[in-house]
């Protein structure tokens, strides 16, 4: 009798404690969160609370919303969870886990090709995650998704990426600025990128966008590289991001977390058969359907860590993606 006396006690205090944090935690997102003047057409029929785990089970409290198009029934719902985080590296740190916590499989990439914010992964035919400083966001349709519903929910996602980037704490972008005093050079980046993307492999491709990237070299460390996307006519997207670590032991780091968080193999740079053994077990992957038209790769070279990374609407040409990544790797050694 007593220990259910005990776990009686421990249900109200947990109880209490749900309903005493609630409005805390809503009004402290505020700021992020979509309105129903930022969605013009849809409704907004739920918001409550809802939590995020990290890999020791540490409660964060995150906020769902449910929205419907005007008119239309339950299973047009998109849904949408806020988390918001004390520091950028612990938002990358429980959003990456956060992505492989589910039985459908998350991938490094985007519905475009298009990373949205600092990190992102797509799940599936219609769920996206990513992260914006210290900001965890969680989309998702659950219902019959097609490919319009792709569109729309990389459509919120750069709704939802614009309201965190105007209302990023003072802090936040003070530290994102101290960090950027030991990016790599962009004439340093230029040099390594520039003869891969002047060649004529890449003779299609356009610049598209550039960024600062955040990578860790452990778990309290933001280290911020250089990303660039090109993009062909027809939607082929390459992405290379390069950053500088202070040491070659740091670069490995930081390639093993990056490794772990974007769900990327590593290849070795002095060896490109460990390239083409990646390539080899992508294609294997390909006779069960899976991720086609997403690959992503990382390494180090010294203090250098890199991530590539390509997307195709088609189908990955593996002829194309080695090519490029060889002459990238050449210009690297040779820097």
């Amino acid at each position: 009798m007593d220990n259910y006396k005990t776990l009686f006690k421990k249900l109200i205090l947990t109880i209490i404690i749900f309903i005493l944090i609630n409005p805390s935690i809503i009004a402290s997102q505020e700021k992020f969160l979509l309105k129903e003047e930022d969605l013009p057409g849809y409704e907004l029929i739920e918001q409550s609370k809802n939590h995020w785990l990290d890999s020791q089970g540490k409660i964060y409290w995150a906020i769902s919303q449910r929205w419907r198009p005007m008119g239309s029934s339950d299973i047009e719902d998109i849904y949408i969870e806020y988390c918001e985080f004390e520091s950028e590296t612990e938002a990358i740190t429980v959003t990456s886990y956060h992505s492989g916590s589910f039985a459908g499989r998350y991938v490094w990439g985007a519905f475009s090709g298009v990373i949205v914010g600092d990190r992102c992964w797509i799940g599936g035919e219609s769920a996206m995650i990513f992260v914006r400083g210290n900001v965890g966001i969680h989309l998702f349709k659950p219902i019959l998704p097609t490919a319009e519903d792709r569109y729309t929910l990389t459509t919120i996602a750069h709704k939802i990426l614009d309201k965190i980037e105007t209302n990023l704490s003072p802090e936040i972008l003070a530290l994102e600025e101290a960090a950027k005093q030991q990016q790599i050079p962009l004439e340093d980046y230029n040099q390594m990128t520039t003869a891969v993307v002047s060649s004529a492999l890449m003779s299609d491709f356009s610049a598209l966008m550039s960024w600062d990237s955040k990578w860790l070299s452990d778990t309290t460390t933001l280290v911020i590289g250089r990303r660039t996307e090109w993009k062909t006519d027809s939607g082929v997207v390459v992405g290379i991001d390069i950053s500088q670590l202070a040491t070659a032991e740091q670069a490995k780091q930081a390639v093993n977390i990056q490794s772990q968080q974007t769900y990327s193999p590593i290849f070795n740079m002095d060896s490109l058969t460990s390239l083409q053994q990646i390539i080899a077990d992508w294609q294997a992957k390909q006779k069960f359907g899976m991720e086609e038209n997403l690959f992503s790769v990382v390494s180090y070279k010294g203090n250098l860590a890199v991530h590539v990374y390509q997307f195709d609407p088609t189908k990955i040409n593996t002829d194309f993606t080695y090519a490029i990544i060889e002459q990238l790797v050449a210009q690297i050694i040779n820097f």
